[in-house]
């Protein structure tokens, strides 16, 4: 993840980490100006930051 916790030591639920994951690649996405329309799969989207 690009985005620190914080904490290592914090427990993170697999739904809240679905979360903030979703949240990293919007913020990518929109950062690099990617369109969520545009069938670009993440994987892309990592390697291209």
């Amino acid at each position: 993840n690009i985005f620190p916790h914080g904490s290592e030591s914090w427990t993170i639920f697999e739904e809240t980490e679905k979360k903030i994951n979703a949240a990293e690649m919007w913020f990518s996405r929109r950062i690099m100006k990617i369109s969520l329309t545009s069938h670009t799969s993440n994987e892309d989207v990592l390697k291209q930051l």
